[in-house]
């Protein structure tokens, strides 16, 4: 079981880093690390084994400066992909906030110039900093903030999908449940869903997340899914026979009136539900 990182853990996660006593050149490499794995949902191997030449659109490019980074992940020593189905690009140019995408632009050409193969890597920069780190980081700054938790690295990954499946759904719980403002989730939306119009949000989630299908991702990380449910069943506007009506409920047509005069269609002879749900609940309650 991985529970999800809320944005306020998050956040305060981000300031932990930034006001630590880690060493100036440290401090950036762990936000990135922790920026990407929140957003993307990618597994720590798909992170650590991340390359530099992995990294495009950025740069100088047919004559003009371009800085809208995108991931190719695809195998290579130090990180093998679970299936050919995760082989795909993240576009992180859309999925990082502002202040999340310049640090990573400027530890990306940081690391070009110091000619480092892996992006998240010292000194010669041939092989990526180990596993350990990466999990034992974000253990050292839950310790440090939280009284108890049971999230792992592999939470972010639970995270980012369960957050994503609210953006791309456009459920107004995206307001409650994740940081993202209107504009930035209409182009996330358009960053995913960009290869998979066709075949619909849950592929497209599908697909940005690594799984062949849908399946996968619904069976393991989307807790976000029965509120998804709730809020479209909230929004289905109902109707049934008024003679129907009055079997199941004892409501008969006067009442119905009464209580909404929208709710009956007089030449369908049709009762909306949507317009007596607050009369029923109210029945059902005071029983």
């Amino acid at each position: 079981k991985a529970n999800m990182v809320s944005p306020r853990i998050y956040h305060a996660m981000r300031d932990y880093i930034q006001l630590s006593s880690l060493e100036i050149d440290q401090k950036p490499l762990c936000f990135v690390v922790l920026a990407l794995a929140y957003r993307t949902g990618m597994r720590i191997n798909e992170i650590i084994g991340i390359k530099v030449s992995d990294i495009t659109d950025i740069g100088f490019i047919n004559g003009q400066v371009i800085e809208a980074p995108k991931i190719i992940l695809k195998p290579n020593r130090y990180r093998r992909l679970k299936s050919s189905s995760a082989k795909r690009v993240i576009p992180i140019d859309r999925l990082l906030k502002t202040d999340e995408l310049q640090p990573f632009i400027t530890f990306y050409y940081q690391q070009k110039r110091l000619k480092r193969r892996y992006l998240f890597s010292q000194g010669s920069g041939d092989q990526p900093l180990p596993p350990v780190f990466f999990s034992n980081m974000m253990k050292v700054i839950w310790g440090r903030l939280l009284i108890t938790h049971d999230f792992t690295f592999h939470s972010f990954r639970h995270t980012a999908i369960s957050q994503l499946a609210l953006v791309l759904s456009g459920s107004p719980l995206t307001q409650v449940m994740t940081d993202y403002d209107t504009a930035h989730s209409d182009a996330i939306v358009r960053a995913v869903l960009s290869n998979n119009k066709e075949k619909g949000m849950w592929f497209g989630l599908a697909s940005f997340a690594g799984h062949l299908t849908p399946d996968t991702t619904f069976e393991y990380y989307l807790h976000t899914a029965h509120l998804l449910a709730g809020w479209q069943m909230s929004q289905a506007k109902l109707v049934i026979p008024i003679t129907v009506f009055d079997m199941v409920t004892g409501i008969g047509y006067q009442t119905v009136n009464r209580q909404d005069g929208r709710a009956y269609d007089i030449s369908t002879k049709q009762v909306y539900l949507d317009k007596m749900r607050g009369y029923l609940i109210s029945k059902v309650t005071s029983k």
